[in-house]
């Protein structure tokens, strides 16, 4: 009762480094608690990015091939109004014990805070000055500069199996014919689809003409490489001394909380929960969103003298656009596991674009309506699952 009366008189200053789609449906989730009937703590609500304005990451190879004229989205129109933004790298994380926490910015700022939100997110792994990719804006505009006013017959290699890797591909080809594009991959393409929606997705391809190379070391030459292949962490938890699996993703119990720092809470990409029922999480904006939700949903809980309750996550398909105009809708398990059943052509192709519309709007409204946001449940699953997705983490972008 004594510390509820004591962070009555006080906001409770909530640090989120990170502003994808996990950072900003926390930092809307917290904010928007704050109109709620029911009588929530005080925030205050920091929101550090290294940009000015939002990124769809998911419409990332949409801009590169030049199908879409804008992946940017002005804060302003995104969150909450109570949310304030710093824009800056965070460069250290300072917990001591019987202190002031703070988050050090490379501007020279320095934030303090109560609870922070550890959601920073991935890049594609060990990229060289001749590669570009789909996976950060800047890469993006690269190819989108570039690939206009290349030669009619220029060989454009995309690297990578997984699901960056195959709509980049699709995308380039569509846009820009005239390429040679080629997509190569050391194992399988799309190794969490079914058989058919495989033979599918190479069908698609095949007709905008990209030529496979899958199931093999051998990487075809061409003047121009994307990679969309494998994935790599900051290394801020591991240089601010917080607890990180051999990726440098930061650790964090069911909860999405680091059990040594019960004030820090992991979600997004850069963070991983280090128990079996957990293991076929992937990486995207469909797990991002409900980790962001679920954290918001456990610093109210905490503040409250509430128990923190384990974060459930299941899926129910898969996305995988090959253009504008083609696309296949896996159907999974919760486990994210494919069913026989799938979506394709023009009518896919809608869906997706459906989904990625979805995917704004629901941030945009929990920065209106407390929980409005909600995602499926799942259950707990087998060890058998981590090799499939230790199999899409090695491919995917």
């Amino acid at each position: 009762m004594n510390m509820m009366k004591k962070q009555s008189l006080h906001s409770h200053h909530v640090v989120i480094i990170g502003a994808g789609y996990a950072g900003v449906m926390t930092a809307n989730r917290l904010a928007s608690s704050q109109d709620a009937p029911h009588r929530y703590p005080r925030l205050t609500i920091t929101l550090v990015s290294t940009r000015s304005n939002f990124v769809e990451r998911i419409r990332l190879h949409e801009y590169a091939a030049g199908s879409r004229e804008s992946v940017t989205i002005p804060f302003g129109k995104l969150l909450n109004p109570a949310v304030r933004i710093v824009q800056g790298t965070a460069e250290m994380i300072h917990v001591t014990e019987g202190r002031e926490n703070t988050v050090s910015l490379n501007s020279g700022l320095t934030l303090p805070f109560d609870s922070l939100i550890y959601a920073v997110g991935s890049e594609t792994v060990d990229p060289t000055p001749d590669q570009q990719s789909t996976a950060n804006y800047e890469s993006a505009s690269s190819i989108r500069s570039l690939a206009p006013n290349l030669p009619a017959g220029t060989r454009v290699l995309v690297a990578g199996g997984g699901l960056t890797g195959i709509e980049t591909a699709a995308e380039l080809a569509e846009s820009h014919p005239r390429l040679r594009v080629i997509l190569h991959s050391t194992g399988a393409l799309a190794p969490g689809v079914s058989p058919r929606a495989r033979a599918r997705i190479r069908y698609g391809l095949r007709k905008l003409r990209v030529e496979i190379h899958e199931n093999t070391m051998i990487v075809p030459e061409a003047e121009h490489h994307v990679r969309c292949v494998g994935f790599t962490y900051p290394k801020l938890a591991a240089t601010s001394g917080l607890p990180i699996d051999s990726q440098n993703r930061l650790v964090v119990d069911h909860t999405l909380r680091v059990r040594e720092h019960p004030q820090i809470f992991g979600i997004g990409d850069a963070a991983v929960i280090h128990t079996e029922n957990y293991r076929h999480l992937r990486p995207g904006c469909a797990t991002a969103m409900p980790l962001g939700s679920h954290a918001a949903e456990n610093i109210l809980a905490s503040l409250q003298g509430a128990p923190l309750t384990a974060h459930t996550h299941g899926y129910v398909f898969q996305c995988i656009s090959l253009g504008r105009r083609d696309a296949v809708i896996q159907f999974v398990r919760g486990d994210d596991t494919p069913r026989k059943a799938f979506l394709s052509g023009r009518l896919a192709a809608v869906f997706k674009e459906q989904i990625c519309r979805y995917t704004i709007r629901e941030l945009r409204i929990e920065g209106k309506r407390f929980r409005s946001y909600s995602w499926p449940r799942g259950k707990s699953h087998s060890n058998g699952t981590q090799t499939r997705i230790d199999s899409l983490a090695a491919q995917e972008s």
